[in-house]
């Protein structure tokens, strides 16, 4: 049984015809920038490869965190190569408290992406 809509004759399932192929093309788009976006990432450098670098971001970091005064307490900044990927960029605390020593800020060498940000570090 055909219906008819202000006097057009209903087409029945090819009506759908021109959304179906709308969705998978919006599909295929979104599976094509999936894939390149997985290659490039895959093959990229470390975003925080050395020592230097890891100092200024953890200098930005604990900066913006703690305020400049209290990071200047605690200039010079250790860096160190953590386990797996992991930079610890550590304040020297010229009076360790109770609870530990200087403020720390963990950085992932692959991603940059901030780990962890301590107060104090044990």
């Amino acid at each position: 049984m055909k219906s008819e809509v202000a006097g057009i004759p209903s087409l029945g399932p090819l009506a759908t015809f021109p959304s179906m192929i709308r969705r998978c093309s919006v599909f295929l788009e979104l599976l094509i920038a999936s894939a390149n976006v997985n290659a490039t990432s895959a093959n990229h450098s470390d975003y925080v490869p050395d020592k230097r670098t890891a100092e200024a971001v953890g200098l930005a970091v604990l900066q913006a965190r703690f305020g400049e005064a209290e990071v200047k307490k605690q200039l010079p900044l250790t860096v160190i190569h953590g386990r797996g990927n992991v930079w610890i960029v550590q304040g020297n605390a010229s009076q360790p408290t109770a609870t530990g020593g200087g403020m720390a800020v963990w950085i992932d060498q692959n991603s940059g992406c901030i780990v962890n940000v301590m107060a104090y570090m044990k």
